[in-house]
């Protein structure tokens, strides 16, 4: 499990997204979406605690945190993590890049 990482692939020609996991830096695996299916965008704060114990059971907890930017569809249901940034701005202008590409019309922010 060492070398597998998350990603995700845009094809702007045929305006679809694929959220994937890579096993091993091999082989990636995840589902092609159609852009049409998401109707917003979502920006957010994400904090995350690992916690390892040394063999003297003393507990080490490591804490990070970014800013993500991801796409949702009506319900909630489908969500695919488009980046990470450090900052809230960088997000934005990332969403404000992909609406321009992509051309989309009718997909809102969603904070």
């Amino acid at each position: 499990m060492a070398f597998t990482y998350d990603g995700t692939i845009i094809d702007f020609t045929s305006k679809r997204i694929k959220s994937y996991t890579c096993l091993f830096g091999l082989l990636k695996i995840g589902k092609w979406y159609n852009i049409d299916t998401f109707k917003k965008f979502r920006i957010y704060k994400s904090s995350r605690t690992y916690t390892s114990y040394s063999r003297a059971n003393v507990e080490l907890n490591l804490k990070s945190g970014d800013i993500r930017l991801s796409l949702l569809n009506n319900n909630g249901s489908v969500k695919i993590t488009v980046n990470k940034f450090n900052s809230f701005e960088e997000a934005r202008n990332e969403m404000s890049d992909l609406i321009c590409k992509l051309q989309l019309t009718e997909l809102k922010e969603w904070i």
